[in-house]
């Protein structure tokens, strides 16, 4: 493995299948305290990208590792959704290494499972204390997705709701999830359907198609309730559902954002 890693001490590195057409740009794009994206350029193969961050140092390797990463990679894959939708299938862990000092010359590899406990915190409480990171407000503007992971820290909201996201991936059950979170951050439903760049009457039937099991299949919220499927009604495509839902959360995001900076600046 090469040493190009964004950072120079970090415990543990992950190499995963990640097949979107923009991965190179986005990997250069991550310029994040949370996690570093990158490339090993000792081979052509397509298994050759690596996953790294501080907040996992502290864990054991074993059940406290396997959980956290579980959290930290739905919360990344949350975020690549909300900014990358439907052309972003989910990041697939191939391999989990350790480096045995901090030279990071010798990396061995350990045993790991994908099937973590996702509901731990995925940040590390002691590498948020030590203050040994970037500065907020120098980097929030580079990459919303390392900006939506950062407010991700202290904001539970926006974290529930990008890992709800990454957990189920796009369907109509996480995106009506996430209109209840926004709700409960204050928006009213005029509030969703213009973020959404939508009016009234195409939020209903997103609700409606989201609701009823004739229209969105397995993904529906609800199970038969007797009700009769309805000729004249036209469920709205899933694709359709995304973008609308999904800009309205990347509003939401830039909403809370600004609340963050304000806050942050007004405590300097």
């Amino acid at each position: 493995m090469s040493n190009n890693a964004q950072f120079k001490n970090a415990k543990y590195s992950f190499s995963f299948l990640l097949n979107i057409s923009s991965i190179d740009s986005l990997s250069a794009q991550l310029v994040s305290p949370d996690l570093s994206l990158y490339c090993n350029n000792v081979d052509d193969s397509d298994n050759n990208y690596y996953f790294e961050s501080l907040h996992l140092n502290d864990c054991q390797k074993g059940k406290e590792l396997n959980d956290r990463m579980a959290a930290l990679q739905n919360l990344f894959y949350g975020a690549l959704l909300t900014y990358h939708s439907m052309e972003c299938p989910r990041p697939v862990i191939q391999n989990a290494y350790e480096y045995s000092d901090d030279t990071r010359q010798d990396a061995i590899g350990i045993q790991f499972s994908n099937e973590g406990d996702a509901e731990v915190l995925p940040f590390s409480e002691d590498y948020i204390n030590s203050k040994n990171d970037f500065n907020f407000l120098e980097f929030n503007e580079k990459n919303p997705i390392c900006s939506a992971i950062y407010l991700a820290r202290h904001d539970e909201t926006v974290r529930s709701m990008l890992k709800k996201l990454g957990y189920d991936g796009i369907c109509f059950i996480s995106l009506y999830a996430l209109t209840d979170w926004m709700k409960s951050c204050g928006w009213k439903t005029t509030d969703i359907y213009q973020h959404a760049g939508w009016d009234k009457d195409k939020l209903s039937n997103f609700t409606n198609t989201a609701n009823n099991t004739y229209a969105s299949g397995m993904e529906s919220r609800h199970g038969y309730k007797g009700n009769k499927k309805s000729e004249n009604f036209v469920p709205m495509p899933l694709e359709e559902a995304a973008e609308g839902i999904l800009k309205a959360f990347r509003a939401l995001i830039q909403e809370r954002l600004a609340l963050s900076k304000n806050k942050k600046t007004k405590d300097q």
